[in-house]
């Protein structure tokens, strides 16, 4: 399932466990993401949001724990950045670069695989730099394209 507002609730069967009662997952964004937007580019259309330098969101996860992975898009704008996952405060370990704005073709995915724990699971964007004005008065630090993606750590 992909993220885009401000919950989504969905039943998952575990893989590790074939014919197992469905567990439920249930995604919450944090104060520090705002609404989506919509855009275009190259004739595409795209749900953006503006994020700061750290925004964080929680999955409440029922059952046992699970492996998922957890993957999204980002860009820049007018700074290079590093960017990464943290999960319950831990940094980890994949940490991309990105270089060029979301219209020069700069978007990169970032993806990782996680052990979704019962109860809250807290995960946040991180990036490093300072922020920069999108527009006069409006600070931001990347643009996430397209919603938090989490699926089956199984699938490719």
């Amino acid at each position: 399932y992909i993220l885009h507002g401000p919950s989504v609730l969905r039943p998952v069967s575990a893989p590790e466990t074939p014919n197992s009662e469905p567990t439920l997952d249930v995604l919450w964004l944090g104060p520090s993401f705002p609404p989506a937007e919509a855009i275009t580019s190259a004739g595409n259309s795209y749900s953006v949001r503006w994020i700061q330098q750290r925004s964080e969101f929680e999955i409440q996860h029922e059952g046992l724990p699970r492996q998922v992975k957890i993957g999204f898009r980002v860009a820049t704008f007018k700074a290079e950045r590093h960017v990464w996952l943290e999960h319950d405060g831990e940094a980890l370990p994949v940490r991309e670069v990105l270089k060029k704005n979301f219209w020069e073709g700069g978007d990169v995915s970032v993806a990782n695989t996680v052990t979704l724990h019962a109860g809250e699971n807290h995960f946040a964007i991180v990036t490093d730099g300072n922020s920069v004005d999108v527009t006069p008065g409006r600070p931001v630090f990347l643009l996430l394209i397209d919603g938090v993606e989490v699926t089956s750590a199984s699938k490719p």
